[in-house]
């Protein structure tokens, strides 16, 4: 399994419009082979960022989904809402259950 974390930094309107954002790109992934869950949090130490997290089946699927015109048109819609680049990181949950059971003797 793994998790892509996108942290996007939004305009005030960014803010607004992410709500209704996330709800057509839920439904474009819930018919994406691979995709298992999407969910987002505001961060409340600093107004107009973002975290989406992604998880898919394995990084196969995710990169399956990265390079579709499904995402290229969604991500699209956020363009103008944006206050500058956003950041990304992968994480492969098998990694890290095997490195924490093996830490946790």
């Amino acid at each position: 399994m793994v998790i892509f974390h996108i942290k996007h930094y939004l305009t005030i309107a960014g803010v607004r419009y992410f709500e209704e954002w996330f709800i057509k790109l839920s439904t474009i992934l819930n018919d994406f082979d691979g995709f298992i869950s999407a969910k987002y949090s505001l961060d409340e130490d600093c107004y107009g960022t973002v975290n989406l997290f992604l998880e898919f089946e394995n990084m196969a699927l995710l990169e399956s989904w990265r390079s579709s015109l499904a995402h290229k048109e969604i991500k699209s819609l956020l363009t103008n809402y944006l206050e500058k680049s956003h950041s990304s990181y992968v994480y492969k949950t098998n990694n890290y259950i095997n490195q924490f059971k093996s830490t946790a003797r």
